[in-house]
């Protein structure tokens, strides 16, 4: 019922009482709970609009990038699938943040990455990873050092897959 609506951001309510103001990329907010209390998770501007519902695959990409970016979860927590998914969302924001892990955690999570994305994730998944690294490779350039190292792993392990 109309009494019972919150409104946040642009929703608003009609002479009607109809709820309004959503478009289909919502805007999401992620918190984390310490000691019952809500705390938000730092998050850039861009990082509060999702490009699909918050029941599609990517969207569990979209949450582990930001659970990453605020440490509130490790990079050896990360399922394989979330990677995959936070990949394609967005491959080169995904491999600069994976470049600013140590080596030897983010090599182990891409190279589980690409096993996850030969061997277990299913024909869409797969060709949504395939999609990605063909994107990367047309931006590259636009990569850190960090997420050039990164994707010279990922590189190196899909390689090994495919072996």
């Amino acid at each position: 019922t109309p009494d019972t609506v919150v409104l946040a951001g642009a929703a608003y309510l009609d002479e009607d009482l109809w709820q309004g103001g959503f478009f289909y990329n919502g805007m999401t907010m992620l918190f984390r709970v310490e000691e019952g209390r809500r705390i938000p998770l730092d998050m850039e501007e861009d990082d509060y609009y999702v490009d699909c519902f918050y029941n599609a695959p990517m969207f569990s990409g979209y949450v582990l990038r930001i659970l990453l970016k605020n440490n509130a979860i490790s990079l050896a927590e990360a399922p394989e699938e979330n990677l995959l998914w936070m990949f394609y969302e967005n491959q080169v924001v995904a491999m600069n943040l994976l470049g600013a892990y140590p080596a030897g955690e983010r090599d182990a999570a891409l190279t589980a990455l690409a096993q996850y994305a030969a061997n277990e994730a299913d024909d869409d998944a797969r060709e949504c990873f395939q999609q990605g690294m063909r994107n990367l490779s047309w931006n590259a350039s636009e990569l850190t050092e960090e997420g050039r190292e990164a994707y010279q792993t990922l590189l190196a392990a899909v390689e090994q897959t495919e072996e």
